[in-house]
């Protein structure tokens, strides 16, 4: 090797000598460094230096070998290797969980062994590894039989070609940055010495510096800012500077980094809501699928005749479509229509139907374009699909209105590329039907990694490999834990591990590792004259210990920055702050009932910001599906199903009357129109299964009940009466399931519910939760009132009883009259009367309270926050987590 400067590399490229950089981003710096060395000189036009990537370079000299043509593209190349696996398990017999994962290893096998310019017999090996011998045969047949080539020959090809003279060495060539050479590079090497090719090598100078710092940081999360702290104070001394923080397991930190990091290197982003800084330049690609623009152009193409709830919600909110900002507010009103429906999944012609009177035809017509998609399993090339695809995203409006960002803008051209790359497997693949071209697309999707260019003028974030080569004036390598660096091996399963232990292949054993690690390590720690390095001491609660690579060096604390923090910096640029009592809004004046029925006071006692965002924001979370009828639906079906037998037979002494065949035949008849009366009701209708299940579990239900009803005292029942009432100051519309008129001339107060469990003993509180029964009784004379009754209806006959408060409780199913008289004293209420007054008092004032415009955050108990659905605006986790009300 022959070390120099960086200056001295700069030399080289004035005299035109070719440098072979070890990856893209060394080469992209060579070419920024030389053009700004060339504007310091006062150049205006220079010649452009030439400057390759390994792969770069090789396949410039196929390109003169006039065998481009026959080189695979990766795409190409795992294609190949699954129909090879795919033939081999039809012809074999054989069977293997994951095709895809494992011709991805088989070819990684192939390429390690043609690097290292090896082989092994099958005596050498294992089951699978003479699996992978048959495979490879296979392969080099079928590469022999068609011509082609693949990247991990090249270097091969072109010594080759030197030796023979089809190619003519350059004088000198600079290689910049390369540590890690396979046989096959070596022997390249050497046939270009023998052309008389003059070979440089060029690696960042050994420095004699002080020891770096070593920082033993709390948590990833604190490395993370610890970091951003030290950047922050350089820039801030040195705008100019170049600055780079490595990590050798970088995709762990992506969150960190897009969250932590950026909130102190550039925390004005974050308050605009943005991820992307010209202050810092992260070299961690994500998946192309994973992109949210590239993720709705798969989608679109994926849809089949059936596309679930999930999915059309998730088309309807995406701003990449034809009219997602002219339909923006009547798609969410869609997706909230859909949603009440209680489907799970969508025909398209039956989700066409409902969406066309929603008054959105551009998303209508994004769904006929599904519709019009040819049905069958016809097959063409994958370029034909490609054209196919091609069209049919257009129709859609892909990828919308709005102006792109240069990130999505990127994403889109990546995507039109990685089509380009599925027509390409019109070299290696047979015709293909839609679903198997869509999951090819979405297969190179997935495999390709999405990085946006940009110009970044601030910190270089990078991974081990990224960082060969380069130089900084200051460095932090974090993640610096003994489970990162050296790494554990992962030899590759399909070629004996003795002989990738022999060869050192990469990752074949501890020991590989190790030495990787060093080699890597030794160049990095040169690469500036300021170096921190730090490990975290604990993962997710896990504890970490330190590489053994950092062992020796002297913990201590590099310069910090006062944080930045978007928070810290709303909080020091507040104006001068104004208070305001949140706790209550304007009253109502209005004298008409308030919609909403007894869930107003419901609400208002459960919380009064709750009362004030469902029934006068209007605010409600939107509905999750069930598979099959929810329980709101059920609990209608039996009420209605109770409230047309009641209308029907009127009195007990009829129901004890009736024969059981006579009692069948009323009730089957009951339950076919209560489930009419709901399709009806719902605009949906049942499918005969569910209406056959349906119809059995009322029935079934409905005679349990009934069988209670026979053992209570002798009633006539008056069904579903409908009031307006007066709750205080609040005027409500109300309706009563049963008000049963008794023998002796009194009332019983009957509420129907078929939910898991029903609560009475809320209602001696201050906040009654459950206040419909209470309400109904407030305009009744105290002295007509004999029994307030929740009726639980549920499958368990233990269950089927009467819940709830009565004068004589023993007559009553369910009810004893020792447990009533217990809880009346624990609550400190004398008698049933005395819990009538109770309610004639506490619930006026939560009527008043609403009239009132009372909204304070005051939930009666904390369960009652579980489940409730306007969390999102009512702040209460805020508040809970010590945001305090100043926000």
């Amino acid at each position: 090797m022959n070390p120099m400067k960086q200056t001295e590399l700069l030399k080289y490229l004035q005299n035109n000598i070719p440098v072979v950089a070890v990856n893209r981003r060394l080469a992209r710096r060579l070419i920024a460094d030389f053009d700004a060395l060339q504007v310091a000189q006062g150049g205006e036009v220079w010649r452009r230096p030439e400057v390759f990537t390994y792969e770069t370079w090789l396949k410039n000299s196929l390109q003169k070998l006039d065998q481009a043509d026959a080189l695979l593209s990766p795409a190409q190349a795992q294609r190949v290797w699954e129909k090879i696996l795919s033939d081999d398990i039809k012809t074999a017999g054989t069977s293997l969980l994951q095709v895809t994962q494992s011709a991805k290893m088989a070819l990684a096998a192939s390429q390690l062994l043609t690097r290292y310019e090896t082989t092994f017999s099958e005596e050498e090996g294992a089951v699978d590894h003479c699996s992978f011998l048959r495979w490879q045969n296979v392969w080099m047949q079928m590469a022999g039989q068609n011509g082609w080539i693949m990247m991990s020959e090249l270097p091969g090809l072109v010594a080759d070609a030197l030796d023979r003279g089809r190619l003519t060495a350059p004088g000198k060539l600079l290689f910049a940055g390369f540590d890690n050479l396979t046989p096959i590079d070596l022997r390249l090497r050497r046939s270009l010495q023998q052309r008389n090719c003059q070979l440089i090598d060029w690696q960042i100078p050994e420095r004699k510096s002080g020891s770096p710092g070593l920082v033993a940081a709390a948590s990833p999360d604190d490395e993370v800012r610890r970091a951003a702290c030290w950047a922050s104070a350089i820039l801030q001394a040195d705008p100019d500077c170049r600055v780079a923080i490595v990590a050798p397991q970088l995709e762990q930190y992506r969150s960190s980094f897009q969250s932590t990091f950026l909130a102190q290197i550039d925390p004005s982003l974050l308050i605009n809501g943005e991820l992307h800084s010209k202050r810092m330049n992260i070299s961690l690609g994500e998946r192309l699928d994973r992109i949210p623009v590239v993720r709705t152009g798969l989608k679109l193409l994926s849809t089949g005749h059936q596309i679930s709830l999930n999915e059309i919600g998730w088309l309807l909110r995406s701003p990449y479509l034809k009219g997602s900002l002219t339909e923006q507010s009547q798609r969410c009103l869609a997706d909230r229509v859909l949603r009440e429906k209680n489907r799970t999944d969508w025909t398209l012609p039956r989700l066409l139907k409902r969406l066309e009177p929603l008054k959105i035809p551009d998303f209508c017509a994004i769904v006929s374009s599904f519709i019009q998609r040819p049905a069958g399993r016809g097959t063409c090339s994958p370029g034909a699909w490609a054209e196919k695809f091609h069209e049919e995203i257009g129709v859609t409006g892909w990828p919308g209105e709005r102006t792109l960002s240069s990130d999505d803008y990127q994403a889109v051209k990546r995507f039109y590329q990685t089509l380009e790359s599925l027509a390409s497997l019109d070299r290696v693949c047979g015709l293909i039907d839609r679903s198997t071209a869509v999951k090819l697309l979405s297969q190179l999707a997935a495999e390709a990694i999405f990085q946006p260019e940009s110009q970044s003028n601030g910190v270089d974030v990078l991974g081990l490999l990224e960082a060969a080569g380069q130089e900084f004036d200051h460095l932090w390598v974090l993640g610096l834990h003994d489970a990162a660096l050296p790494q554990p091996a992962q030899p590759n399963p399909f070629i004996p591990l003795p002989l990738q232990r022999r060869l050192e292949m990469p990752h074949a054993d501890a020991d590989r590792e190790l030495f990787f690690a060093r080699t890597v390590t030794r160049r990095l720690f040169c690469a500036a004259p300021d170096l921190v390095l730090s490990w975290p001491q604990t993962i997710d609660g896990a504890p970490c210990r330190p590489s053994p690579l950092i062992h020796k060096y002297t913990p201590s604390e590099p310069p910090q920055a006062t944080s930045a923090d978007p928070a810290s910096i709303i909080w020091q640029q507040r104006p001068e702050l104004e208070s305001v009592d949140d706790r209550h809004v304007a009253p109502i004046h209005s004298q008409k009932a308030v919609s909403g029925g007894t869930g107003i006071v419901k609400d208002q006692a459960i919380c009064p910001f709750r009362a004030f965002a469902h029934h006068r924001l209007r605010a409600e979370g939107l509905r999750s599906p069930d598979v099959g009828l929810d329980g709101m639906a059920r609990g209608t079906l039996i009420h209605t199903v109770l409230e047309l037998f009641w209308q029907e037979v009127v009195a007990q002494k009829r129901l004890l009357a009736m024969s059981e065949e006579s009692l069948l035949t009323l009730l089957k008849t009951v339950v076919e129109q209560a489930i009419s009366r709901f399709e009806r009701q719902y605009r949906d209708s049942l499918t005969p299964r569910q209406r056959r299940l349906e119809s059995a579990r009322l029935l079934r239900m409905a005679l349990k009940w009934l069988e209670v009803d026979r053992r209570r005292p002798p009633f006539e029942a008056v069904v579903e009466q409908r009031h307006t009432k007066m709750v205080g100051q609040l005027t409500l519309r109300t309706r009563i399931d049963r008000l049963d008129t008794l023998e002796n001339g009194h009332i019983a107060i009957i509420d129907f519910k078929s939910g898991s469990s029903v609560d009475h003993k809320q209602w001696l509180d201050a906040r009654i939760t459950e206040p419909q029964l209470p309400i109904y009784c407030l305009h009744h004379p105290a002295d007509s009132i004999d029994a307030v009754l929740f009726a639980h209806l549920q499958g368990n006959d233990k269950e089927c009883r009467f819940v709830g408060l009565a004068r004589t409780p023993d007559a009553w199913p369910g009810l004893q009259e020792s447990s009533q008289n217990k809880l009346l004293a624990d609550k400190g209420v004398d008698d049933f009367d005395a819990a009538l007054r109770h309610w004639q008092k506490v619930l006026p004032e939560l009527g008043d309270a609403f009239i009132r415009g009372e909204i304070a955050v005051t939930p009666v108990q904390e369960k009652s926050c579980q489940y409730c659905d306007i969390k999102p605006i009512c702040r209460i986790d805020m508040t809970a987590a010590g945001g305090g009300d100043e926000l």
